[in-house]
């Protein structure tokens, strides 16, 4: 139905059509004045989920997508309510950078930063940045989470497994970490 195209892919239904053997194919002209919307989300649905924290290794460009809420928006949701030590893998060199998010939205407002500046403010990331630019990041770079907590975890706890991940991967020696 023409004037309901800006909902495609958005739009969630509850729509009773009464027999169930045309449950996937029908007019939906018939029932459309009988139904109601249940939800309108925000960007076009992709059939994927939030997978859960153990789960979540994503590339730059998805990670970006998400932020700028092109897909998946229950990933930028658990995201904004935990904190904890993540892991950025450059896959053109192997090399790893190991950080911690304490801050009041989480690992959210913590890879916000990199999205945006793609260096965090890390010294070895801008010395790369500089050297490579932002393409090389866009490109190379993936975002995992190490181990998560609440947002009231305390932060000094979390540094402590930050620099637990740095002495265990060796981050200081063989890749971005300066300390």
């Amino acid at each position: 139905i023409e004037k309901y195209t800006p909902f495609f892919g958005r739009l969630i239904i509850n729509c009773k059509k009464g027999n169930t053997y045309s449950r996937y194919v029908f007019n939906m002209n018939k029932y459309i004045n009988d139904a109601t919307v249940e939800e309108i989300l925000p960007c076009i649905y992709s059939g994927e989920t939030f997978n859960g924290y153990d789960n979540f290794n994503l590339p730059f460009h998805r990670l970006s997508d998400i932020f700028a809420g092109k897909i998946l928006p229950t990933y930028y949701e658990a995201l904004k309510k935990i904190t904890g030590v993540y892991c950025l893998t450059d896959t053109n060199t192997g090399k790893l950078y190991i950080g911690s998010a304490t801050g009041s939205e989480g690992v959210a407002q913590r890879w916000g930063n990199y999205l945006d500046s793609k260096h965090g403010g890390n010294k070895k990331l801008i010395e790369l940045y500089k050297k490579e630019g932002a393409e090389y990041f866009e490109k190379y770079f993936t975002y995992t989470l190490l181990e998560y907590f609440g947002l009231s975890y305390d932060p000094i706890k979390i540094i402590e497994r930050e620099q637990y991940w740095k002495k265990c991967l060796d981050t200081i020696k063989h890749g971005y970490n300066d300390n």
